[in-house]
């Protein structure tokens, strides 16, 4: 997984990358480093979910993980990017009524 910032005024976008061999060492990276993604003063945490290959189950725990430790926070996630299949796998999981889905990409 990467995960690379790009810092609004008020959000923080973070664009993951997760290929099959590195799905549990790139949530624990997510996990790690969320204090650093989200500073102080961030009202929103947008995650880019347009270089996910696959989201997988790991991907899905550690998304609601982030979600709950933002919310805590009192700040706001969004899926952004989210590619069609992934989307489908969402709203299978009925997590399209958990999460916000900002945008698709193709």
């Amino acid at each position: 997984m990467t995960a690379t910032q790009n810092r609004r005024d008020d959000g923080v976008t973070v664009h993951l990358q997760i290929g099959d061999g590195m799905l549990a060492e790139g949530s624990g990276e997510l996990r790690d480093r969320l204090a650093q993604l989200v500073p102080g003063g961030t009202r929103t945490l947008s995650v880019d979910l347009s270089a996910v290959e696959r989201l997988s189950s790991t991907c899905v725990a550690t998304l609601l993980w982030v979600k709950r430790v933002c919310n805590a926070r009192g700040v706001h996630v969004v899926l952004a990017n989210t590619p069609d299949r992934t989307l489908e796998v969402l709203t299978r999981t009925g997590l399209t009524t958990v999460f916000e889905i900002e945008s698709r990409a193709s």
